[in-house]
């Protein structure tokens, strides 16, 4: 019975997933060409290139014989099958009826020369998206979760043999957030915000002092910074080992704190995308 929970489950996230983004194009065709990195990279290499796009204007007016510019679904299939056909997942009738009537903003049923490399690529996204069984999309986000979590583990091993790895992984964050972090302004307001704290004056932060003022310094951002993050994050860059931060180093750990739980933050699509 659990097995047959989860196996409607993933078919659910990906019927979900195929819906969202069908109300996405539909919205927006700009938003095909905004995931067509969840096609396999030389399927989507192929559709991108400009050689597919000439090849879409030609074989499409080859077929428009009456030269009227639109094709139907029934004139689409045997053309789009065949300039999909190097691709390992079947296309269907049914696949090019119904994605030429969610296609079709004009509401005639037809797919114009125009339109007919973008209809391409859709039906290659959603086609091969709708093939993947849930466990193939299961294992894919498994792998992309794994992914993330090599990348954090290596970050934190580089920054920890060498705290000058911050700096050149910074690129990583958003510009803006990127641009504060590294600025003389925020530099001044960590030692003034440490000073303030540090009331014993004797240099060092715990991570419960220091979990305060990170959140209100980093509250900008778009993402959670928790007491967690504060805890598990001093353990890493404590070099001496007496579980604090110094002034001296605030500054730096802000931005180690800032990069590494915005890099465990992001969802695995959003890593991929980014990658």
């Amino acid at each position: 019975e659990a097995a047959a929970a989860d196996e409607a489950a993933l078919q659910e996230a990906k019927e979900n997933e195929v819906s969202m983004l069908i109300e996405e194009i539909k919205a927006d065709k700009g938003a095909i060409e905004a995931n067509m990195h969840k096609l396999p990279d030389g399927v989507k290499e192929r559709l991108e290139s400009a050689e597919f796009a000439e090849s879409c204007i030609d074989k499409f007016k080859q077929v428009d014989i009456d030269g009227n510019g639109v094709l139907t679904p029934e004139e689409l299939f045997p053309i789009i099958q065949e300039m999909l056909a190097a691709d390992e997942w079947a296309i269907t009738m049914e696949h090019c009826t119904r994605f030429t009537e969610i296609f079709d903003a004009d509401g005639n049923g037809c797919i114009s020369v125009d339109e007919f490399h973008v209809f391409n690529q859709f039906v290659a996204l959603l086609s091969f998206i709708e093939a993947q069984s849930p466990e193939a999309a299961a294992a894919d986000e498994a792998a992309l979760q794994e992914a993330k979590e090599n990348e954090v583990s290596m970050l934190i091993e580089e920054i920890k043999a060498d705290k000058g790895a911050i700096e050149a992984n910074m690129h990583k964050l958003p510009d803006g957030v990127k641009e504060r972090l590294e600025s003389a302004e925020f530099a001044e307001s960590c030692i003034d915000k440490f000073k303030q704290v540090d009331i014993d004056g004797n240099g060092v932060l715990t991570p419960e002092e220091l979990f305060p003022i990170i959140q209100e310094m980093l509250a900008a951002d778009e993402w959670a910074i928790t007491m967690e993050h504060c805890t598990r994050f001093t353990e890493i860059f404590d070099a001496d080992g007496n579980g604090c931060i110094s002034v001296d180093e605030f500054h730096v750990f802000n931005q180690f704190v800032a990069l590494l739980s915005f890099i465990e933050a992001q969802s695995p699509e959003a890593a991929a995308a980014d990658e």
